[in-house]
């Protein structure tokens, strides 16, 4: 008699290896997308199968770390083995020392007293052993499909260009969105550098300084240079997204206007700051004239209060010069989103603002509505010095829409927590002002 085969039944909830192996590849994409970032999971999915194996790759690869000589033996080698492997790559980080730092900050011993300790932790973060700002003399190979690049560099260390900068960053052509934090050497060192980039989008510059430069120098806003040195000689042809702070070492007024001038055609996003009062900000009492007609893709202006330090700060200067500033900066027919924004310690001060004669709202509804036809969301944005509750908040809201009457259905109150916690659910970050 013969024996009778029996089908294996896999358990319920699980797929049978065969099945998982002739998943998509669309599907599979999915799912490994969902562990971008555990090198882990990204590693054992790569071991599945072929398909696996492909889908995985891709974010596996995705992201460049150079620190050491090492990371570019590294990836040489990977060249030579796997070339196609550099065409995954989408994001490149430059942080000399970071992972000898990691193993000194790992080797400090606890036992020491706290303030031994302390001191050895900020030796080991401000002095790592044989560090140097700039890349070694050795070539990696192009990875064209790059789209940013973060540059991290110690503050304490002058960046100049030189020969092993510029073919470390050729390697990059494609780089659209850099970030940099670090010391130039020079001014001259700094355009230089940003002049490297040919396709830029968007630029952040975080903790810039520089070892050679004047007391005059300063006094001439410390980016100008960028506007005039740079963008002035290349100008950014695709620089879609702006988002400038004033403060001491920002854009001078008229820098400012040049730079949008010469982002006018793919400028679609623009959030900067305007004065808290006529006596903290005095250079910006009012926007210079543009140059350009319009902004032909704007769809989003955000206009974001920041009060630094004691700073006194001046609603009502603050709204008006919001309103007039509307009138100056160039047309935006496609503009969908604007965003105003005023500061409160207490709940009081909301009330203040809604009164009677503080400010003519009759006035910035009309202006909004007749510069703006196609605006679909008028958000005038609260920052709170704590949560006010929603009893007081609702009242409030109350008052604000009754003096924004004009604006009808565009119009959005925003409620935002300076100081929310994380287990506050009605938190916000701090980017969501921009």
């Amino acid at each position: 008699m013969a024996s009778k085969k029996f089908r294996k039944i896999s358990k319920s909830g699980t797929i049978s290896p065969q099945k998982v192996n002739d998943l998509p590849a669309e599907l599979i994409d999915k799912i490994v997308s969902y562990n971008d970032g555990d090198m882990a999971s990204l590693r054992a999915s790569s071991c599945i199968s072929k398909a696996w194996r492909a889908g995985s790759l891709p974010y596996l690869f995705s992201f460049a770390l150079f620190s050491s000589r090492e990371d570019f033996t590294r990836w040489r080698t990977i060249h030579a083995s796997c070339p196609y492997f550099l065409d995954f790559v989408r994001i490149v980080k430059y942080e000399p020392g970071a992972r000898t730092q990691d193993e000194e900050l790992s080797r400090i011993a606890k036992s020491l007293s706290d303030i031994a300790h302390y001191g050895a932790l900020v030796n080991a973060i401000t002095n790592p052993p044989n560090y140097s700002p700039h890349p070694p003399g050795i070539n990696i190979s192009c990875m064209p499909r790059a789209r940013k690049l973060l540059w991290d560099t110690l503050l304490s260390y002058g960046v100049s260009v030189i020969p092993e900068t510029r073919q470390f960053i050729s390697s990059f052509p494609a780089i659209q969105d850099l970030h940099f934090s670090g010391l130039f050497s020079s001014i001259s060192d700094g355009i230089e550098f940003l002049s490297l980039f040919k396709n830029l989008q968007k630029l952040e510059l975080d903790d810039l300084a520089f070892e050679q430069i004047s007391l005059s120098k300063i006094a001439v806003c410390l980016r100008d240079w960028i506007v005039d040195k740079v963008f002035a000689v290349s100008p950014p042809k695709n620089l879609r997204r702006i988002t400038c702070e004033s403060g001491e070492f920002s854009f001078s007024p008229k820098a400012f206007v040049r730079l949008l001038d010469l982002a006018a055609d793919s400028l679609e996003k623009l959030a900067f700051t305007p004065p808290i009062s006529a006596i903290a900000e005095p250079d910006w009492l009012r926007l210079p004239p543009f140059a350009r007609q319009s902004f032909e893709n704007l769809h989003s202006l955000t206009f974001v209060t920041i009060q630094l330090g004691s700073e006194p700060f001046d609603p009502a200067f603050t709204l008006q010069w919001c309103t007039t500033a509307l009138e100056i900066i160039p047309s935006a027919p496609k503009l969908q989103r604007l965003v105003v924004h005023t500061l409160t310690d207490e709940p009081d001060q909301v009330e203040e603002i809604t009164k009677g004669g503080f400010f003519d709202w009759d006035h910035l509804a009309e202006t909004v509505s007749r510069l703006y036809p196609e605006l679909k969301e008028f958000v005038f944005r609260v920052s709170m010095e704590y949560n006010f509750g929603e009893e007081i908040k609702i009242a409030l809201e109350k008052r604000l829409k009754k003096l924004l009457l004009g604006m009808g259905e565009k119009l959005v109150i925003d409620w935002y927590d300076e100081n929310a916690t994380n287990d506050d659910s009605a938190s916000d970050s701090e980017s969501d002002l921009y």
